[in-house]
């Protein structure tokens, strides 16, 4: 039976996209590309992509794109395409469910516009010389000029895994015009306006650090009375209750006081004339009770490092751009011309992609979106001055710092092997 699923809004350009995705039932996935208003509604088709054997077959309706549509759905660069990616891996959850298999996955990839190839299934261990050649259209998104940039250059006809970066427009849980606060979607580029993409290497030192906060917590008997007789006189439904509370609680503190009159008498002596230890100084001290309570989760952050060396003239431009790509879109905006209130810098989504393609790597864990807290270059790393004609540096190496915008919840850990 056919399923269907209708992903979020992005936003390319000046018009707002979003896309159909349906399950034909055979094994195979097409997926139709809607243009829309900002709400998502008054959807109308622009492009539609499916299966015709081992290709993808895809038809732009030339009657409802406009001319600069019709140009950005023709190359497979554009920002366009790559939104219409990223949106119909963005129903894998919901047209998958826990039946996904690297077949489904890379059939619902040709819906994408993908070439649908699976992953390498023979037990071998996935190499990352860098060197076997591909004519996977899925290569093809990592080119410079568009938005999209990659180092090293090579990469992008290769099999290689590797980072994806992408910027997106921070969206903040506030809403000052609506005067309103809510949750927002921080594991997926879906309904973010994408700034562009960066992909590099994998390091080859990977790792995660999840924690959450628990601390020592006391409450020592008197505070413990305390706190029962004040539940019990707020739970209480009339007042005779409220006064039976105090009277038990009164009964209880006297019998403490008959039992233990000599430490009580020393421990309101030091709280009333502000001794510290005064109670120690008679061999003992209130029981605190003390135990480890959760007092909260944890932010992550993650670290990066590259190291970038030019080898032609090309490579050399990109890696400036890739450069100036991170400083950019980490800094602070201006919300006006006169710069009296600031915005929110853009925000990045990093995915481990596996295979040369956008298919989620399903060995290293996922990242929710992150703050680029900073990115710092330094120019000589070999420890010299030098730098080609043009005056690109021989080699730069890129520090990058990030935080992600929220913790790790137990519900994020479903439909991937590893989580986050």
């Amino acid at each position: 039976m056919a399923q269907e699923v209708v992903t979020g809004v992005n936003k390319v350009g000046d018009s707002f996209y979003r896309t159909k995705v349906v399950d034909n039932g055979d094994g195979t996935f097409s997926s139709t590309l809607l243009r829309t208003d900002a709400q998502g509604n008054n959807g109308v088709p622009i492009a539609g992509y499916g299966a015709v054997g081992n290709q993808v077959a895809r038809e732009i309706n030339t009657t409802n794109a406009t001319a600069t549509e019709q140009q950005l759905l023709s190359d497979p660069n554009s920002q366009l395409n790559q939104v219409r990616r990223e949106q119909v891996k963005s129903t894998e959850n919901q047209i998958l469910g826990p039946g996904a298999t690297p077949v489904k996955e890379a059939a619902l990839a040709q819906a994408g516009g993908g070439s649908g190839n699976a992953a390498n299934t023979s037990g071998a261990p996935n190499q990352q010389g860098g060197s076997t050649p591909t004519t996977d259209p899925r290569q093809t998104q990592a080119t410079s000029g568009d938005g999209v940039l990659i180092y090293p250059l090579k990469m992008r006809s290769t099999q290689q895994d590797r980072l994806k970066f992408t910027a997106v427009e921070y969206q903040p849980p506030g809403n000052l015009t609506g005067g309103t606060l809510s949750s927002q979607n921080r594991t997926s580029t879906q309904g973010k306006s994408i700034i562009g993409s960066v992909f590099l290497p994998i390091q080859s030192s990977i790792s995660d650090f999840n924690s959450v906060e628990w601390q020592g917590g006391s409450l020592n008997e008197i505070e413990k009375l305390a706190l029962n007789t004040s539940l019990k006189a707020m739970n209480a439904d009339k007042p005779g209750d409220v006064v039976k509370a105090f009277e038990e609680a009164g009964g209880k503190a006297a019998k403490e006081l008959i039992r233990n009159q000599n430490q009580l008498k020393a421990y309101l002596a030091q709280e009333a004339l502000g001794v510290q230890n005064l109670l120690s100084r008679f061999g003992t001290v209130l029981n605190p009770n003390l135990e480890l309570l959760f007092s909260g989760p944890q932010l992550r952050p993650f670290e990066f490092k590259f190291q970038m060396s030019a080898r032609e003239r090309a490579e050399g431009e990109n890696i400036k751009k890739i450069i100036n790509f991170f400083k950019k879109n980490m800094a602070v905006k201006k919300s006006d011309g006169a710069g009296v209130f600031l915005k929110a810098p853009n925000t990045f989504m990093i995915e481990y992609k596996f295979n040369g393609s956008d298919t989620t790597h399903p060995g290293i864990n996922k990242i929710k979106e992150c703050a680029l807290l900073s990115c710092s270059v330094e120019y000589t790393p070999l420890g010299t001055y030098m730098t080609y004609p043009d005056g690109t540096m021989v080699s730069y190496t890129m520090s990058l710092s990030f935080q992600e915008l929220e913790p790790i919840y137990d519900k994020d850990y479903d439909n991937h092997p590893i989580g986050y």
